[in-house]
């Protein structure tokens, strides 16, 4: 959990992300952190006393922190969507794909890996014919919250509901 979670606050004070060892120690001396950094962070990597209620306010620390974070980075980025900063380069890539609908492998390949095929929301949604990379309009539009992981799902509704809006 922090070691993620504090490197995520050193991108988003553009700082280098120190060894994990130094992370708790230096990540005080950042220009910005959450609120009430200190004691939120206690919060999140105390186990309490192992009961359930522990257990429940340690999520909501890490949850409260993460929020912050993530806000932060997404104005930094001005990445202004109801997704969360960790998906914004999948929504980008699948984005890419709706806009043009096809693209040869080298054309792909120009403006992202081939592997990121291999990863959902864009896996689900995209059929390959020879050096053809084509969207599927109609899998996209019929995909269901079961069929992936539902931050990956989260990205493809978003996208759609854009195609919709338009």
């Amino acid at each position: 959990m922090k070691t993620p979670l504090i490197s995520a606050l050193f991108v988003a004070n553009n700082e280098y992300i120190p060894h994990e060892k130094w992370l708790v120690h230096m990540s005080g001396s950042l220009s910005w952190t959450p609120e009430n950094w200190s004691e939120k962070l206690k919060g999140a990597m105390s186990t309490g006393d192992y009961s359930v209620q522990s257990l429940i306010d340690r999520q909501k620390h890490i949850d409260c922190l993460w929020n912050e974070i993530n806000h932060k980075l997404c104005d930094i980025s001005e990445f202004y969507s109801k997704l969360n900063f960790v998906q914004k380069g999948s929504y980008e890539t699948l984005s890419r794909l709706v806009k043009k609908s096809e693209y040869t492998l080298s054309e792909w390949e120009a403006v992202n890996s081939l592997d990121s095929l291999n990863y959902e929301p864009i896996h689900s949604i995209f059929k390959r014919i020879e050096d053809m990379i084509i969207l599927d309009k109609n899998a996209l539009l019929s995909l269901k919250p079961d069929d992936m992981y539902i931050w990956m799902y989260e990205i493809a509704a978003e996208i759609r509901k854009e195609m919709m809006a338009v």
